[in-house]
């Protein structure tokens, strides 16, 4: 992935999560900053082509050349398993939502992973937050560095939210531990009218720190009210298959969950291919007789990836996996590295 960097001031004062505001003005955005960050740089999506490659993404599947990402690190280590799981959720539950619809802005961390929270500071634009998350994610892939780091998003050069994602020791529950799909399911039936102009309707805020469980059973329905089939997802192994780096999936199903939060999640999946930066890897999805929803495809994009990271039996390889609705097989799934890829 290309950026381009230049240096930066940082604003001065610093203001803790715990005692923002849920209606904190934008322009109070410039003032919460970390403290002492070691480097500050600006991320600027340019082609997001591999190195020679002549071929572009599909557009869908970039953050727009009109968005800039700040980033402000500090020395802090951030632990990369956790990082990367968080990273997952946090996107699957944004990618839900009305590509421009204003979530409130809340803390989002995951049990078994929740050494490391990542948290929105006002209401921001669900495109806003996915570009911003996964322009940062992708620089920490590229350079090999996984520190605390707080976003500045920007919208032709406007500050439009801020995301800080860092290490956070465990505080107490909320409203109680959750689940994962649970909590993803609740996000995605929330009323999704409202966008970024005009008189917009706001998500109702979700403070406190959200937690999830184990992915083990799904009910679509929760996605939707008119739904009441069951998704599961079913492994199949591919003839030769091959282990992949741990980074390139995750990039790969972080791509798809850009390219799916265009789309309804009650809207029947189209057949799609997403690559990640690198294009070391693809993921392709296509339909079959079941319909097969958004909300089942975004279930299966947060699962997958969480599977492999936690079964070393199984591990980061090449694999074929049905999303399945009520034992039919609905969409499926076909990961694999490229083949085509020359290092250069």
């Amino acid at each position: 992935m290309k950026f381009i960097l230049r240096s930066i001031l940082v604003a001065a004062p610093v203001v803790s999560a715990a005692v923002l505001s849920p209606s904190l003005p934008l322009d109070l955005l410039s003032n919460v900053t970390q403290s002492s960050p070691s480097s500050v740089s600006t991320l600027t999506p340019s082609l997001l082509e591999a190195p020679g490659s002549n071929l572009a993404l599909p557009t869908s599947d970039l953050p727009d050349r009109r968005f800039t990402v700040t980033m402000a690190t500090r020395s802090s280590l951030l632990p990369v398993n956790s990082a990367l799981i968080n990273i997952l959720y946090f996107m699957s539950i944004v990618a839900g939502q009305h590509f421009t619809h204003q979530l409130a802005p809340r803390r989002y961390s995951t049990p078994r992973y929740r050494d490391v929270s990542i948290t929105s500071f006002a209401y921001t634009e669900a495109r806003f937050l996915l570009w911003g998350v996964f322009s940062a994610v992708a620089d920490m892939v590229k350079n090999v560095r996984f520190h605390d780091v707080m976003l500045s998003l920007y919208w032709d050069d406007e500050l439009v939210g801020k995301i800080q994602i860092a290490v956070t020791r465990p505080l107490s529950l909320v409203g109680g531990a959750g689940n994962v799909t649970q909590d993803l399911a609740n996000q995605l039936a929330q009323p999704k009218s409202g966008t970024s102009s005009g008189n917009t309707t706001l998500i109702e805020p979700v403070f406190g720190n959200k937690t999830d469980s184990d992915l083990e059973s799904f009910n679509s329905s929760a996605f939707n009210d008119y739904n009441a089939q069951r998704a599961t997802v079913i492994f199949e192994s591919i003839a030769g298959g091959g282990v992949v780096n741990r980074n390139d999936v995750f990039l790969t199903f972080y791509t798809a969950l850009i390219h799916v939060a265009h789309f309804s999640i009650e809207d029947q999946m189209q057949t799609f291919q997403s690559d990640p930066p690198s294009r070391k890897a693809c993921l392709h999805m296509q339909d079959m007789r079941t319909v097969c929803q958004y909300g089942d495809v975004i279930f299966a994009l947060l699962y997958v990836p969480k599977y492999m990271m936690e079964h070393s039996d199984f591990g980061y390889r090449e694999t074929e996996f049905f999303v399945k609705l009520n034992g039919e097989p609905a969409c499926l799934g076909t990961f694999e590295k490229k083949l085509l890829w020359v290092e250069r």
